[in-house]
């Protein structure tokens, strides 16, 4: 168990590095860097979590455990009904490394939960794109380092525990 009274030490201890971001004239307080390495964290679990996800769903449908590449895990969802053909299509890109972000505008409505990172969907201007929405969805956000943590812990990665209100000044917080 980790502790800490503000929350950049423990996302060092998910991130290693996280606390050497330095200040630069583009980023003062080097917040975009810091933004950048926990967008790619959470895309890297966003690279594990999703064919894991797809995995179980099949295994969960044929009662044992399926070893198949990538292709034939999106096929069998397939031929199981787990995913529409344009949910496998999705699904697919979704898999893909580098993680292709889902260019889905509407309710994903599949039986094998999508997993999406926010910060995929912010346009050059700063405004949001049109991103998948539906309880399926399982959005990892890095936005900051509150949610972060938060997240990480909604998906089972880690536990974290505030002991004091989102708004207040101080913290002393937990990471497990």
């Amino acid at each position: 168990m980790h502790g800490a009274d503000t929350l950049p030490p423990l996302v060092g201890v998910v991130i290693p590095g996280y606390e050497t971001v330095v200040s630069t004239v583009e980023d003062p307080g080097g917040g975009l860097g810091l933004l950048d390495k926990r967008a790619t964290f959470m895309e890297q679990v966003a690279d594990e979590l999703q064919p894991a996800l797809l995995a179980q769903a099949v295994a969960d449908r044929v009662g044992d455990a399926v070893e198949l590449p990538l292709a034939g895990l999106l096929d069998r969802a397939h031929d199981l009904g787990l995913l529409s053909a344009s949910g496998r299509q999705v699904m697919g890109n979704a898999c893909k490394l580098p993680h292709a972000f889902p260019v889905f505008d509407g309710a994903w409505d599949e039986l094998v939960p999508l997993v999406i990172v926010s910060t995929a969907y912010v346009d050059d201007q700063g405004g949001w794109l049109p991103k998948p929405r539906g309880e399926k969805v399982i959005e990892l956000d890095p936005l900051d380092e509150r949610v972060f943590l938060q997240t990480l812990d909604q998906v089972g990665l880690l536990e974290f525990h505030s002991l004091v209100p989102e708004d207040a000044a101080t913290v002393e917080e937990t990471v497990v």
